[in-house]
């Protein structure tokens, strides 16, 4: 059980580059919890309560290794996890970092650790300034102290940080210049508008008026061929085909199926010998059965233009 007095450790070195009661070395932010006594899974809470990032310390290397020497002293006695885990895995487990997650490629075991991954947890231990190796146990056993580091804010890494915001803006700026100005795009039902798809970098100018009541029909399948310069326009496949079918007339000189496309009904039977009135005739109207209906939406065109 977690059951320490949380205490702040020494005072920052320099207050720009690590949070109040935190310690700067080069490349960290180290605090001592005083009097603590911690599992290993409580260790990480604790470091987690002080700072945002904040884990138990980790040694990535000899340099890291000396900056934790000099941050604990040389009279301290203590005994900490740090921020190294073993990992299962198939075909082989290995120890990660709790800082990055990457897996551990230094190492300082102490000759008597278990580095198997039997005991998942590693920590250390200190007496009068001098560091064991690290060591293993099943992250159960307490701890005398925790130790928590989060990284330095030196003026170079919120350079870098800069630097990098820079090139990702960039990146966005090029995906939206990448459409020129005078592109037009087409919204279809269900499609968001330009302004959410590529941002308030660019201004899109609805000009779906200029083009009202214009069928668009894909090219192919019976379609005339694109046009770059206009409009092509193509005899529409409606069949509004109308046949009179005549039949018991004598001498009718238009007998017969006729077809009828305008607008207007012509006379299409014409004077012929009156027929006694028990005679056969019979007028028919056929209307072709292969009308085409096409189908249609309406859709919003935009234009770039800025």
């Amino acid at each position: 059980m977690f059951c320490a007095h949380l205490e702040g450790g020494q005072e920052g070195a320099d207050a720009q580059s690590c949070p109040d009661k935190w310690t700067a070395t080069e490349h960290h932010c180290y605090r001592h919890v005083v009097g603590a006594v911690a599992t290993e899974a409580e260790a990480k809470s604790a470091c987690a309560a002080l700072a945002s990032g904040s884990v138990p310390v980790t040694v990535h290397n000899n340099e890291d290794n000396t900056e934790l020497t000099h941050f604990l002293g040389t009279s301290v006695d203590t005994s900490f996890y740090i921020g190294l885990e073993y990992k299962p895995g198939t075909p082989v487990g290995q120890w990660n970092w709790l800082d990055s997650g990457n897996a551990r490629t230094f190492h300082l075991w102490d000759n008597t650790a278990d580095a198997s991954g039997l005991v998942p947890c590693a920590f250390i231990n200190m007496v009068k300034g001098v560091m064991s190796g690290w060591l293993t146990n099943d992250c159960k056993q307490p701890m005398r102290s925790v130790v928590c580091q989060i990284p330095v804010r030196s003026l170079n890494m919120l350079y870098e940080k800069m630097e990098k915001l820079t090139n990702e803006l960039q990146q966005v700026k090029h995906q939206v210049g990448s459409v020129p100005i005078g592109f037009i795009y087409v919204q279809l039902p269900h499609q968001n508008d330009p302004g959410l798809i590529w941002g308030t970098e660019s201004k899109w100018t609805d000009v779906t008026a200029s083009y009202a009541g214009l069928f668009f029909r894909a090219e192919g399948g019976g379609s005339a061929a694109f046009n770059p310069s206009g409009v092509t326009v193509q005899e529409s496949h409606v069949f509004n085909k109308f046949t009179i079918e005549t039949i018991g007339l004598k001498n009718v000189s238009h007998n017969g199926q006729s077809e009828v496309r305008t607008s207007e009904l012509k006379e299409q039977v014409k004077s012929g010998e009156i027929v006694p009135e028990d005679a056969l005739y019979k007028l028919n109207m056929y209307m072709d059965i292969k009308d085409a209906h096409p189908k249609n939406t309406a859709v919003k065109i935009w234009r770039r233009s800025g």
